[in-house]
């Protein structure tokens, strides 16, 4: 580490006094050190400001560089601020440069004079001014001009700063770091961000900025062909061409969008595997170095999905079935697997083989017993031959639509009215005014025409001869109801009939046997009421 010296002038002889560790003075052989005297400065402009100094005395052998040091604080040091090199001999008389960068306006600088010998650095005087401005960096050339992101150039010009980080790079808009800087030279990484073959080259200081006409080139792949255009995931390609190892980690194969995974290379060949993410049957595949992508012009295509058989052919929700076949991607995401039409789990995956699980019926709702099985693999459908059969004890069915409540949101169905007649059921009814046929053969749902009594709840009625009879029960106006109604399945139509005999009440018990309807037992709602004993038989023939 060099010690710096401040040096005083004295008559004949010389003592310098160095202000070194525990501020201890060596007396020096004046031969061996120099003098360097700032003259005060008149001359400043918008382009910088005009810098004289004196060498007293020297000697040209102990120098090894020399110039000015400034910065915005007194007492500027070479190892901490900006400073311009005197690239002339050292000899003795007035010297004067331009300072042309780095000096911001309205900024009071303070300036001094150094010298760097073998073994100190000597400062001058100080002299402080006010700055006007400075001038733009100036770029004479750079080179190389083709190379790769990563790569290193070299641009010369003027107006640097020896800070490298005070120099602000960029390349084709991208920021280029600086790792090596002088007044007139810097070097500079090409930054891995560029996206563009070709970029200008920038080099700003304070806001003032310069650039190149020509620019720095991205060397390119060449891709001429390969050798497979039809396989399967993870099958082997090789990409011939050249130019490869100009920048070899930046060189990436796509399949589309897909990066594959380079398993050899060499300048003039790629041997890649096929994505298993690859997600499109037909794709075109490329070549990317320098973030820069070459596409060879030919497309690679993948093997038909074929599908073979499936085990076991009866089976129980929440258990794996397994399917045979070519073409499955590897990715279990990637197969869409379905049971008769529900989307079940792939959880393990090979390009011949898939092992599914059915999802249990508390989850889904399956069409029937005996259903489909299909596997769809990138936009390609297959089914098998054979239908799987849902062994389940229970058989979940579809579920009854929800009905629609006073307020208008749809809700679930507590104690609703349930009907059969020959194969079809029909519900609704309890505290709501809606009326539904459901085809367990068909394992659907209809709609019918709305119930126009009262809403009630606990109503009762029974079937018979085509037709659904209901009354009684409980609303929170009217409270017990009497009123009794017929309707036709054959028409789909509703009409009141004699209202029932006996006393208002709810939760009765009503049924048919032999083509005879009977209603009877039931209670008053929220009066304490013990029930009533009394039974009713009702003749449709004479509606009573």
């Amino acid at each position: 580490m060099k010690r710096s010296v401040e040096f005083w002038l004295w008559p004949v002889g010389l003592l310098l006094c160095v202000s070194g560790l525990f501020g201890a003075c060596d007396e020096m052989p004046e031969r061996a050190y120099s003098l360097i005297q700032l003259e005060p400065i008149n001359d400043v402009s918008e382009e910088g400001v005009i810098v004289k100094a004196k060498l007293l005395s020297g000697s040209s052998a102990s120098v090894n560089e020399f110039g000015f040091v400034w910065g915005t604080a007194p007492g500027p040091a070479v190892d901490k601020e900006d400073k311009y090199v005197i690239n002339e001999p050292f000899v003795e008389g007035v010297f004067t440069r331009k300072i042309s960068t780095l000096l911001k306006k309205g900024e009071i600088y303070y300036v001094r004079g150094y010298i760097i010998n073998e073994d100190y650095i000597s400062y001058s005087n100080e002299v402080a001014f006010i700055s006007q401005g400075s001038l733009a960096p100036e770029i004479i050339d750079f080179f190389p001009k083709t190379g790769n992101i990563d790569d290193t150039i070299t641009i010369v010009g003027d107006n640097y700063s020896y800070r490298p980080a005070k120099n602000v790079v960029d390349i084709g808009g991208h920021p280029a770091k600086v790792i090596k800087a002088c007044q007139d030279t810097l070097r500079v990484i090409i930054p891995n961000t560029l996206d563009s073959q070709s970029g200008q080259v920038g080099v700003a200081i304070y806001g003032h900025k310069t650039s190149t006409d020509e620019s720095y080139d991205l060397v390119l792949p060449l891709v001429n062909a390969f050798n497979t255009r039809q396989g399967t995931f993870e099958s082997e390609v090789i990409i011939s061409g050249d130019r490869f190892l100009s920048h070899p980690s930046s060189v990436k194969v796509y399949f589309g969008e897909h990066e594959a995974e380079i398993t050899h290379h060499t300048d003039q060949q790629l041997t890649v595997k096929v994505p298993e993410a690859l997600n499109q049957r037909q794709c075109p595949v490329s070549v990317e170095m320098n973030n820069q992508r070459i596409t060879a012009g030919l497309s690679f295509t993948l093997d038909p999905l074929i599908i073979t058989a499936f085990t076991p052919r009866v089976v129980l929700t929440g258990q794996l079935l397994t399917l045979s076949g070519e073409g499955f991607s590897p990715l279990p995401q990637n197969n869409e697997v379905k049971v008769g039409g529900v989307t079940v789990e792939v959880v393990e995956a090979s390009l011949s083989e898939l092992k599914v699980k059915l999802p249990l019926q508390d989850n889904v709702i399956y069409p029937q017993r005996q259903v489909d099985v299909t596997v769809k693999v990138v936009n390609e459908t297959r089914v098998f031959a054979d239908q799987v059969v849902i062994n389940d004890q229970w058989f979940r069915l579809a579920d009854a639509p929800l009905t629609e409540n006073k307020t208008g949101y749809s809700q679930g169905y507590t104690l609703a009215n349930c009907f059969v007649w020959q194969d079809k059921a029909y519900i609704g009814l309890n505290n709501t005014t809606e009326w539904w046929e459901y085809a367990p053969l068909k394992g659907t749902w209809k709609r019918l025409a709305n119930f126009p009594g009262i809403p009630r709840r606990y109503g009762a009625g029974f079937s018979k001869d085509g037709k659904v009879y209901f009354g009684t029960g409980n609303n929170d106006r009217k409270g017990e109801l009497s009123d009794w109604w017929q309707y036709d399945i054959s028409t789909n139509t509703w009409e009141r009939k004699a209202d029932f005999a006996g006393e208002k009440r709810s939760g009765a018990v009503a049924f048919d046997i032999n083509g005879r309807g009977y209603l009877g037992t039931g209670h008053i709602w929220r009066t304490g009421n013990s029930g009533f004993p009394d039974f009713w038989e009702y003749s449709a023939s004479q509606d009573a």
